[in-house]
Order: C-alpha cells, then structure tokens, then sequence
C-alpha cells in the first residue's frame, strides 16, 4: 500500500508540474501582449485635436493711376487678437489673396474672441496703402448634438465667412514727398506770374529802345 501510494502522490506531483509549465508560457505571452498593448497607448505628450477651424481671409486689389500697373502679390496683413500679444502675418499671393486658420477646441465652448485685421505698410515705392481696420468676432458655443460651432461677426455684421477687401493705389508718377508742407499750386502760380512779368519787362525794354532810335 505504501508503494502504491508512492506512486500516486509521484504522479499527481507530474501532472501537476506538466500543467504548470505547459500554462506558463501562455500565460507570460498574455502579460507581455498585454504589457505592450499599454505601453503603445500611452503618450505623454498627446495634445487633443481641435474642434473647429476658423478660416480668416484677406483679398488685396491694387487700382493704378496709369498704364502701368502691380501685382497684388506680396502684401502683408496683420491679425491681432485683442488684449494680448499674439499676432499672426499673412501675405498675398499672386491673385491677392491669404488666409489664415484659427484652431478652436472644446474647452473654448461659450468664449468670446475678437482680433484686429489690417495691413502692414511695408513703404513700397508709388503705393498708397489702404488704412481699412477689420474688427473680427468669433463666439463659440456647443451645439445640442455635442460639437463645436462658430459664430463669425465682422465690423459688427453677422458673416457666414471672414473676407476682408483691401485696396491699395498705385501711382507711377506720384511726387515724391520732400517734408515740404508748403502748397505745390501756390508755388506754381508764383512761378506763373513771375515768368509772365519777365515777358513783360522784356516788352517794354524792346519798345524803349525802338522809341529811342
């Protein structure tokens, strides 16, 4: 009996040891899927995306005074949000246009954002820049299905797009400013009644001579 018994606890101890290590190697493939599977998921630097995109957009158009004209490409705009620093430059292309995206997320729902848009006089030679200021309003909110939308106001008009017109005049022949604040037509009428009184004078001596004679 004792041998038999011998037998019996050697070999459930077997099985049990077969079991174990036929169970380990699944067991540590799990783990490791499962370790890996964390580690691919986590990312310290995730940033959210944004929920809505605001596009602002400028078109510059460029009326020459003569036969020859500009491009209206490479002019600057300025957008400046209100209140802060932050700026964003855009410049025209070919066809006088530009646009910049403006990046909304869900924590802005129920915000109220206003910029400033101009352009930049960068002093071109014969230009005369335009002075037009864009007021742009963006209100944010959540709409009942749970996403972001944006209420576009410009100069206190309601918008369904951001598009401010620009225009700029370009003038070949434009006198150049000297810093003299004097009238230009007052120092050519003086010039004028000069030039007619030295004919004058140059009369009357032609006549004394020939009255002489």
């Amino acid at each position: 009996m004792d041998i038999c018994r011998r037998w019996l606890l050697t070999a459930l101890l077997l099985f049990a040891v077969l079991s174990v290590g036929l169970a380990l190697p699944g067991s540590l493939a799990y783990m490791m899927a499962q370790s890996n599977t964390l580690r691919n998921t986590f990312c310290a630097d995730y940033i959210p995306p944004y929920s809505v995109s605001v596009p602002v957009s400028v078109h510059k158009s460029v009326i020459s005074t003569g036969e020859e004209t500009v491009s209206p490409a490479g002019f600057s705009f300025l957008l400046r949000k209100a209140g802060s620093q932050e700026a964003v430059f855009m410049t025209t292309d070919e066809n006088g246009y530009a646009s910049v995206l403006l990046p909304f997320y869900q924590e802005d729902a129920g915000r109220h954002y206003s910029y400033e848009l101009s352009e930049v006089n960068s002093g071109r030679e014969h230009i005369t820049y335009s002075d037009a200021v864009y007021t742009v309003d963006i209100a944010l909110s959540m709409d009942r299905q749970g996403q972001l939308t944006a209420a576009l106001s410009m100069n206190g008009q309601r918008v369904s797009q951001i598009m401010a017109e620009f225009e700029n005049i370009y003038d070949a022949f434009k006198v150049p400013d000297t810093g003299d604040s004097s009238p230009i037509l007052l120092w050519l009428g003086l010039a004028l009644i000069s030039g007619t009184g030295l004919i004058l004078v140059c009369k009357m001596n032609k006549r004394s001579v020939r009255n002489a004679k």
